[in-house]
C-alpha cells in the first residue's frame, strides 16, 4: 500500500474543501480501514465528517489508488491528536507525546514525554529518563497525550 500517494491524492481535495488534512491511517483487517483525520480551528462536526467521505470516497474511486476492499473513516484528530510530519511535531513543541518506534531506542519501543524541540529531521524529547533524540524515520505511530481533569477537590 503506498500511504504516499493517497495522501497525495487526498490533501489537495480535503484543503479545497476548506479543512486541515492531519494525515491518514491504514489499518489492516479482512476489510482494511482507511481513516482520514481532518480539523480546521472551529472544530469539527459530525456534518463536516460526511461532507468529506462523501467526496473523498468519489475521489477514491475515480484515483482508484486502493485495490483492495476497504472501509472509509473521516474523523476529527481529537484532543490525542495524531502526529504524521515534521511540521506537526513543531507545531505541538512543548506538548506531551506518546512515540511508538520502528527500532528501540534505549531498549524501548514506545517512548513518553515532552516534544523540547525539532531540528535537521530529529525530534528532541525529554522522557522521565531524560533528552532522547529520536530520528523522524524511526517514528512508526505518535499521537499527543493530553491530559484533563474534570471538576475540582477545592
Amino acid at each position: 500500500m503506498n500511504i504516499e500517494a493517497i495522501n497525495q491524492v487526498l490533501q489537495p481535495v480535503i484543503q479545497t474543501m476548506g479543512y486541515e488534512f492531519v494525515g491518514i491511517e491504514f489499518l489492516p483487517g479482512r476489510i482494511a480501514t482507511l481513516r482520514i483525520y481532518i480539523d480546521r480551528s472551529e472544530g469539527i462536526a459530525l456534518e463536516d465528517c460526511q461532507k468529506v467521505s462523501k467526496q473523498v470516497g468519489a475521489v477514491l474511486d475515480v484515483e482508484d489508488v486502493i485495490s483492495w476492499k476497504y472501509r472509509l473513516e473521516v474523523s476529527s484528530p481529537g484532543a490525542n491528536r495524531p502526529l504524521f510530519t515534521l511540521q506537526q511535531f513543531e507545531h505541538f513543541v512543548g506538548e506531551q507525546v506518546v512515540l511508538h518506534l520502528a527500532q528501540p531506542i534505549h531498549e524501548h519501543n514506545q517512548l513518553k514525554g515532552r516534544i523540547n524541540a525539532v531540528k535537521d529531521n530529529v525530534i528532541e524529547v525529554l522522557t522521565q529518563e531524560g533528552t532522547v533524540n529520536i530520528p523522524f524515520e524511526q517514528i512508526q505511530k505518535a499521537h499527543l497525550e493530553r491530559q484533563y481533569a474534570f471538576g475540582s477537590n477545592d
